[in-house]
């Protein structure tokens, strides 16, 4: 979802985004020193702005402010980024170069290497979950066209439960046909170099 809010359409959440003519958004800044940022740190801002999420779930793009310009920086697996990166013993700071993630789910980090030396503007492109619908006048926060496979599943859960195994089974086959057109559609993957033709 672009940074103006739920009149966009919902995707992808970029906290720390500005668009022109929009009210301002608290800062979504680095902190000095400091290495890691939960996931959780950006959805208080995302679900300022964005209605029926309930978590960010992974980070697909990642650029950091450094004054007159704003690159977006290269990622590295964490095992690459721990081995090369994080190998020094003392704190390298300076404008961030690269990031990483790990952990799982909600539960993930972001690691930035160098260790910022000042507070700089973030933003973040986020993958999220919405929130569950309670009442007929939640927000719907699940974007087209994957809204198409919540009634397969919803009719697997079902079959399941009153034990007719065979009608699930072909429930959940066409469920996850539908997510499979679907992602195919959407999937957006992640640049490791945008300046460079060599990978770190």
């Amino acid at each position: 979802m672009a940074p103006n809010g739920n009149a966009a359409q919902p995707g992808s959440m970029v906290p720390g985004g500005f668009t022109p003519g929009s009210p301002t958004m608290p800062p979504f800044n680095t902190i000095v020193n400091q290495e890691k940022y939960p996931f959780s740190m950006a959805l208080a801002i995302i679900q300022n702005t964005n209605a029926g999420i309930q978590y960010v779930t992974d980070i697909t793009s990642l650029a950091i402010s450094w004054g007159s310009m704003r690159p977006a920086l290269n990622y590295m697996p964490w095992d690459d980024f721990q081995a090369y990166a994080r190998s020094y013993n003392y704190i390298v700071s300076s404008y961030p170069l690269v990031w990483a993630t790990d952990g799982d789910g909600v539960n993930a980090n972001v690691w930035l290497w160098p260790v910022p030396s000042q507070a700089l503007e973030m933003e973040w492109q986020c993958r999220c979950t919405p929130a569950a619908l309670v009442t007929d006048s939640d927000y719907d926060a699940i974007p087209h066209p994957f809204q198409n496979a919540v009634k397969y599943y919803a009719a697997y859960l079902s079959y399941l439960g009153t034990q007719r195994p065979q009608q699930a089974e072909v429930m959940f086959q066409i469920w996850q046909s539908t997510l499979g057109r679907s992602r195919g559609a959407t999937e957006h993957g992640r640049v490791v170099d945008w300046y460079n033709a060599s990978s770190y």
